[in-house]
């Protein structure tokens, strides 16, 4: 079963799907090159995206290609049980980006790498993200739909789909204590 919440009802600005600025080479300005503005946008852009909920396995995202993507939007695909992600906070999660006029997956962290990491701040990862994850608890898979523009000028559609693995909180240590060792003789 397949459940969905829209999550933001307001347009996510092309920051908003932190990952899509690192699959090119530049900006992010969406207008600069003849893509879509960033207003109005919201999980309506998604009402045609189906993303499989088997949190902790490869998301299977199917559409009809291509994906029209006029603004930006996010969705809850599966909604987390854990601790709601708060400012600060470094979540750990495994992610994917699919190019949404071909349906092609371009990069998954699913596929042998390790879940990444991502500091959940305003000023790091744009209002717009900030404000999707801090509305989003540990254990949720989500997709965002959203634009990058490349290095020859030209905007590109793109998904980014991911489940939140943890948080790892500025504030909190990690691990179990240790003692510490004995100082070396000089």
């Amino acid at each position: 079963m397949i459940r969905r919440r829209t999550l933001l009802t307001t347009a996510l600005t092309a920051t908003a799907a932190i990952g899509l600025a690192a699959c090119t080479d530049e900006g992010t300005d969406p207008e600069a090159s003849g893509g879509p503005s960033d207003g109005g946008g919201d999980g309506e852009v998604l009402s045609g995206v189906t993303v499989s909920d088997d949190l902790g396995t490869e998301p299977t995202v199917e559409f009809t290609t291509p994906l029209e993507i006029t603004s930006a939007g996010a969705q809850i695909i599966v909604e987390g049980d854990g601790d709601l992600v708060a400012e600060g906070d470094t979540i750990i999660w495994r992610h994917m980006y699919v190019d949404a006029s071909t349906g092609e997956t371009l990069q998954s962290w699913w596929q042998g790498g390790p879940a990444g990491g991502v500091q959940v701040t305003a000023d790091g990862i744009g209002q717009a993200a900030f404000d999707v994850f801090t509305a989003m608890a540990v254990g949720s898979r989500f997709v965002m739909a959203g634009w990058q523009q490349s290095s020859n000028g030209q905007a590109y559609s793109l998904l980014q789909v991911g489940d939140v693995d943890r948080v790892v909180s500025q504030l909190r240590a990690e691990g179990s204590p240790r003692s510490r060792p004995a100082p070396s003789p000089p």
